[in-house]
């Protein structure tokens, strides 16, 4: 009887998910200055689609959480609360765990590592859409609405520049890492990690 939890966790996966953390904070430190070009979203996707349990929600909200700290407690020369800034983290984070939800259930078996990096950069154009839409909302309530009178309707408006920007962003990324991780895993360096490409006479592991 098989009573390991699909949340459970392992040496292996959690060695890769502090790389995939490590990778998400340097990242979104260094682009930090380019509007909506970030790292994080591929990421996320990445960690749903090769490691799924808990490091779905443990990979994008350490990479924000240790981020946010730095931006905002060494950076940070605005003007917003931290009320207001707490609020909106909630909605990135949360988009990010949905984006990293979306990798999870996209798992399907491929022929190829080709294959895989196809399936997630497929999965990145909606996660992005849903993640530019559900963080919209949070900045225009607790930035936008408050402080300059803004309808949802005008968020919206302007948003469209940025989230071209973002789908531009995630279309370079997710191939990209996807590309380096579908190697990893065909080379056995993620050991744990689910793999794609399993034959059907394979057993799958706990967390496949």
């Amino acid at each position: 009887m098989n009573l390991q939890s699909p949340f459970r966790v392992t040496r292996e996966k959690t060695t890769v998910a502090l790389f995939l953390i490590l990778i998400g904070v340097v990242g979104r430190l260094l682009l930090l200055d380019y509007a909506n070009v970030e790292p994080i979203m591929a990421l996320s996707i990445l960690a749903g689609f090769y490691l799924g349990g808990v490091y779905m929600i443990l990979v994008p909200l350490a990479i924000m959480g240790f981020s946010d700290v730095l931006i905002y407690g060494a950076f940070y020369r605005g003007d917003f609360g931290y009320q207001s800034i707490l609020g909106l983290s909630a909605f990135t984070v949360s988009g990010f765990v949905f984006a990293s939800l979306l990798g999870r259930l996209s798992r399907r078996r491929v022929l190829s590592v080709i294959g895989s990096v196809a399936l997630v950069t497929g999965v990145s154009i909606p996660a992005t859409l849903a993640f530019d839409l559900w963080t919209t909302l949070g900045d225009w309530y607790f930035f936008l609405r408050p402080l300059l009178g803004w309808s949802l309707w005008d968020a919206l408006v302007a948003l469209l520049p940025f989230t071209l920007i973002h789908l531009i962003s995630s279309l370079l990324f997710v191939p990209l890492f996807g590309a380096i991780f579908g190697l990893l895993q065909a080379s056995g360096w993620l050991k744990g990690a689910y793999s794609p490409t399993r034959k059907p006479t394979e057993e799958p592991g706990p967390e496949s």
